[in-house]
């Protein structure tokens, strides 16, 4: 299996950072620790901590935009919501990377 790129690990880390200790609690030394690379590599990546988030924001979005395609507002509130329970199932299968095991 391919490792994901530095940027990706970062974007993670910063990620699950965040998650359990929030945005005050992961230092970028912290989240460059947790993804394995010095702290002068998210400078490579990303100008700040703020970018990073934005990037983290953005990935967000277009995922959440993705498991709603094709979704219509004039749908039966029963039918949209089989719609998203597919679509997350259908996330999850293809993803499971985006969903580690807790360390």
């Amino acid at each position: 299996m391919e490792r994901p790129d530095k940027r990706e690990e970062i974007v993670r880390a910063a990620l699950a950072l965040i998650a359990e200790r929030g945005f005050h609690g992961a230092p970028l030394a912290m989240i460059a620790g947790r993804a394995g690379v010095g702290t002068g590599t998210i400078y490579l990546y990303f100008d700040n901590k703020d970018e990073l988030i934005a990037e983290i924001y953005k990935d967000i979005e277009d995922r959440l935009s993705l498991l709603m395609e094709g979704c219509q507002p004039e749908m039966p509130v029963s039918e949209r919501f089989l719609h998203l329970g597919r679509s997350l199932l259908r996330y999850f299968i293809e993803n499971p990377l985006d969903f580690p095991s807790p360390r």
